[in-house]
């Protein structure tokens, strides 16, 4: 995956399309934008006819420039009264416009202004990776790739039913048009499906059909007299209906993010928890932080974190929880080793200052509020929050029937599906799929005993804030962190995490623990809560030997068993978007990872490996 995103360098002129300096080309054409998108894609790929009856149908499209086409296919999709129910839109860009930028480019259209706003509204920063957008209770979904597009596509999950090839001109921009990017295009066609664009460029034509595509010109618009369609061979398999009710098993962080991302696709959701309310184990934390997990190295679990970060902000902003607090974070760099790794993470996953900055300790300190001595990183979005307020805000759906103080004591496949029983043998509940999200008790279940999730016990601490406490304005990060005094006036620090520990009682020597990481990072602070600390929170988490999450299918064995699960210290950043591609594999759409963090997730990659190092 790249990390290397370029400016636009777009010149904006009242009554002339945008201009790119960088490609000394224009964005769309002289004789009208909106007009040429209608014909070249639109009528170029039979839209809207073609998503008509249908379910679900995608659209992708090179150079996303200033969102114009997929404004107008959103606008074509609203006004249809027999549009499919789902549209999804991939885009490719490597310059993305920011957002006042996307403002003024789309201002001559006054008929797209309400979706303009909403686009505005929700535009990522530019951040290199794949971002997912939702609108419309989740029924227009977009998928943006930032970046390079050679080296992006390749790591693309998705089945096409229509491209719009729209980069600038091949002369000018012939990386776009290169064979590998026609490849890629060709690959991830359905067969049937179709390609427009307004290129007549031999190149072009000679890609597309050396990708196995047939290639066809027709009548152009505005001065041009021809552009290009091709289609890919073949008829797409009718596939057999979609499953489409699951269970859910366990009410935290894993199994509401799942519950409420498949409930928006229309599954009928049964939630079932052994406890009387949501949140009531790990996700009960009282004060969790929202941050993305600095990597020196570009890998998959980097990229993993740092979009599951901002997935948790958009979330955030759509579904108003409360309990959120915004208020960043401060991660001291107190040794040379973090003084080194936390600007390579800004500078090699290609960070704006928006998302991840360098700062000085007097520029730490002012945003503090109180004297630090070291630099730090600082996520200016970031902030925390109380898990079981996202919950309950999860489970907010039609959708989704809870069953809480109701104890699954087995699983058990049927003719169609599986079904959850008690310990006395009745059943409970049946559905297509089972999701089990219940942390380390998953492995109670035979059929999962095999997952390698390990207990680790966590503590958090607190004290009734001070004069000199509440000062702190943002949250402060190192081995442990502190909050900023919250409604109850608790100041709260911590926290422990012991692997392989399953207990989870309140332990004194935990809160001494705790004191000993609030005094690395403030020791005045320290000093002042001493006397008053005590524990107010304890629990176990689920995590794993390579501690990244378990999301997926259990093993081949058991069809329509999956799980959610091993979100570690990382689930209030981690679940959304964990339990977004599950939904997305499950109902067979674009994933919202690169496939190599898709793969690093996979709960059967341990077996793999396995598997592997015996030379199978």
């Amino acid at each position: 995956m790249t990390a290397a995103l370029t400016a636009p360098e777009l010149r904006l002129t009242h009554g002339e399309p945008p201009y790119s300096e960088r490609y000394q080309d224009h964005y769309f054409s002289r004789h009208g934008g909106l007009a040429e998108t209608r014909h070249v894609f639109l009528m170029g790929n039979s839209l809207p006819q073609r998503w008509q009856g249908r379910e679900y149908f995608v659209v992708a499209e090179t150079g996303f420039g200033t969102g114009l086409n997929f404004l107008a296919t959103w606008q074509a999709w609203q006004q249809d009264g027999q549009r499919c129910r789902y549209l999804h839109y991939l885009a490719v860009e490597k310059h993305p416009l920011h957002a006042s930028q996307l403002r003024t480019a789309l201002a001559p259209w006054s008929e797209l202004a309400p979706l303009t706003e909403q686009l505005v509204l929700h535009w990522p920063l530019p951040v290199p990776g794949f971002h997912r957008l939702v609108w419309a209770e989740n029924r227009v979904v977009l998928t943006l790739l930032l970046g390079d597009a050679a080296a992006l596509l390749p790591s693309l999950q998705a089945t096409v039913d229509v491209w719009y090839l729209d980069g600038f001109a091949p002369s000018r921009n012939p990386d776009l048009w290169q064979p590998a990017v026609l490849d890629e295009v060709a690959r991830l066609l359905r067969p049937g499906g179709t390609v427009a664009t307004y290129t007549v460029a031999g190149w072009v034509r000679r890609g597309l059909a050396d990708a196995g595509l047939n290639v066809s010109k027709r009548l152009g618009f505005g001065g041009k007299r021809d552009m290009l369609t091709a289609h890919k061979p073949g008829i797409a398999e009718d596939k057999p209906p979609r499953q489409r009710s699951v269970l859910v098993v366990g009410a935290g962080l894993a199994g509401t993010a799942v519950s409420r991302a498949l409930a928006e696709r229309d599954w009928s959701v049964t939630l079932l928890e052994r406890h009387a309310t949501p949140a009531a184990e790990a996700s009960g934390n009282p004060a969790g932080v929202a941050m993305p997990r600095p990597a020196a190295k570009v890998t998959a679990d980097g990229w993993l974190h740092l979009q599951a970060y901002q997935y948790l902000l958009a979330l955030l902003a759509r579904l108003q929880p409360g309990d959120w607090h915004p208020c960043g974070t401060l991660l001291l760099a107190s040794n040379r080793l973090r003084q080194q790794r936390f600007p390579q993470f800004v500078q090699r996953y290609g960070l704006p200052p928006e998302l991840a900055q360098w700062v000085e300790p007097a520029q730490a300190s002012a945003l503090a509020g109180t004297a630090l001595n070291h630099p730090a990183l600082y996520f200016p979005q970031t902030g925390w929050l109380r898990p079981a307020a996202l919950c309950r805000a999860l489970v907010n759906h039609a959708g989704i029937t809870t069953y809480y103080a109701t104890e699954v004591a087995t699983i058990a496949p049927t003719s169609h599906g599986w079904q959850a029983l008690d310990a006395a043998g009745q059943v409970l509940a049946a559905a297509d799929v089972v999701i089990l999200a219940n942390a380390t008790a998953i492995r109670r279940f035979p059929q999962a005993a095999a997952l390698p999730l390990i207990p680790a016990r966590g503590q958090l601490s607190g004290a009734p804030a001070t004069q000199l406490t509440r000062s702190l304005r943002c949250v402060l990060y190192g081995k442990g962190y502190v909050i900023p005094a919250d409604a109850e006036g608790r100041q709260l620090f911590g926290a422990s995490l012991i692997p392989g520990d399953a207990d989870a009682t309140l332990r004194s020597a935990d809160d001494v623990a705790n004191l000993q990481r609030l005094q690395q990072l403030l020791p005045e602070f320290a000093a002042e809560l001493a006397a008053r600390t005590q524990g107010c929170f304890a629990a176990v988490r689920a995590t794993t030997p390579d501690r990244l999450p378990l999301v997926g299918a259990v093993d081949p064995a058991h069809s329509g068993l999956y799980t959610l699960s091993g979100l570690g210290a990382r689930g209030i950043v981690t679940a959304p978007l964990a339990a977004e591609l599950l939904a997305a594999q499950l109902n067979q759409e674009p994933w919202p990872v690169a496939a190599e963090v898709a793969h690093s997730v996979d709960p059967q990659r341990f077996a793999q490996r396995q598997a592997q190092r015996l030379g199978y």
